[in-house]
């Protein structure tokens, strides 16, 4: 139950990390030091009240609403310091594949329940579930067109630098 309660966090995760590095390549190091403070703060606050109540759900909650907290500072300051507009038709085309990744995610998760909690069916639970999800968000990502041409050159050439980049481009065809 826990996994599903911090997978909403994944609708925000793109914004707040872009905005990450937008702030940190304006030398607004500070100021992304002060949000990681401030979300930490939320983080451990909601899981002392949340814990006892809830238990691991709780602090899964917790930990939730802290990565909401970031993500959204992380953007007010992007947009405010940098003037970083988002385009919502695209983030709308994002959020729709994360939103069929995470349902694929949590179907699988949720149906291998039986496998039950011990360390080697746990993680075959989550390998299955990340895997058909992030296989699910790559064929919508090629089907949807959701990239430009200059944008998916951009995309190669930050991933001629990384393995795991040039995994993902040659599953998404490029």
């Amino acid at each position: 139950m826990a996994v599903l309660i911090l997978a909403p966090y994944l609708f925000v995760r793109p914004t707040g990390v872009m905005s990450n590095h937008i702030l940190a390549a304006m030398g607004h190091t500070g100021l992304i030091l002060r949000v990681n403070l401030i979300s930490m703060v939320v983080n451990i606050a909601m899981s002392i009240l949340l814990m006892p109540r809830m238990g691991i759900e709780g602090v899964a909650l917790a930990a939730t609403v802290a990565f909401y907290t970031n993500s959204l500072l992380m953007y007010l300051f992007a947009r405010s310091r940098a003037g970083v507009r988002v385009d919502h038709v695209a983030i709308t085309k994002i959020m729709a594949g994360s939103a069929m990744a995470m349902a694929v995610a949590g179907a699988v998760y949720y149906l291998t329940d039986p496998l039950g909690e011990a360390f080697l069916p746990l993680l075959v639970r989550l390998a299955a579930a990340t895997l058909l999800g992030l296989g699910v968000y790559i064929v919508y990502i090629r089907k949807a067109r959701l990239f430009t041409a200059d944008e998916m050159d951009n995309v190669r050439s930050v991933a001629e630098h990384s393995r795991l980049g040039e995994i993902i481009l040659r599953m998404l065809g490029q």
